[in-house]
């Protein structure tokens, strides 16, 4: 769980938020 988290795209999940591939930082940020 925490290897996902830490991806990026998959904590953008967990928030509720769209899941950016290319972005999935931004998609945790935005």
């Amino acid at each position: 769980m925490v290897d996902k988290l830490r991806l990026g795209p998959a904590r953008g999940q967990q928030q509720g938020q769209p899941i950016y591939v290319l972005d999935g930082q931004a998609g945790a940020t935005t």
